[in-house]
């Protein structure tokens, strides 16, 4: 019991220090996970790779996958109830103060700085995305017209054929079976 207990606590310390996204957590984690022997180095990785590829927050995923392996289902359910709880709280927190004083002009104002920097950093992530999706490894540092050459022409029509499709409010789940498909039939 005190096993679970003490995955518990140690995951709802990490979730309160868990801002930046899933991998900020990263060093965090692995601290916990050598300090209490609940993984092996090579089970850390593991972790990190199976978060990788199931559904939801790498954050979640690996107290779940930490917490199971530690203790069984009670240990997953504990680390993954202690490391939601800290956000959970303070997004009820925010979102209480922000219906309160949403019409404030204090929150107007800084709603009006918010939303150009979020729509900066999305645009960013998806720049950086689109250039190791359209480009071989290496080729942006290339002269100019080196880039122009070396750019992945399927995957550039892949692309353009997926924003047409968002453009006519295709739904998620088809686009995503069109392009697996698009890239089995292309490659």
């Amino acid at each position: 019991m005190m096993g679970i207990l003490l995955l518990f606590a140690r995951f709802m310390v990490i979730g309160i220090f868990c801002y930046g996204g899933g991998y900020a957590i990263l060093p965090l984690l692995q601290e916990a996970a050598m300090k209490h022997h609940w993984l092996t180095k090579a089970e850390f990785v593991d972790m990190i790779a199976l978060a990788q590829m199931t559904p939801g927050p790498i954050a979640v995923n690996m107290a779940t996958y930490a917490g199971f392996k530690t203790a069984g289902v009670l240990g997953a359910i504990a680390a993954t109830v202690g490391i939601l709880i800290p956000g959970a709280v303070i997004t009820y927190i925010l979102v209480v103060c922000f219906m309160r004083f949403r019409e404030t002009r204090f929150m107007k104002s800084v709603l009006y700085g918010l939303r150009p920097t979020v729509t900066g950093l999305i645009a960013f992530a998806a720049l950086k995305i689109a250039v190791v999706s359209l480009f071989p490894e290496g080729s942006v540092s290339l002269p100019f017209l080196e880039v122009l050459r070396s750019i992945e022409v399927k995957a550039v029509l892949i692309f353009a054929v997926s924003l047409l499709l968002i453009y006519k409010k295709v739904g998620t789940v088809p686009l995503l079976i069109c392009a697996v498909i698009a890239g089995i039939l292309v490659m």
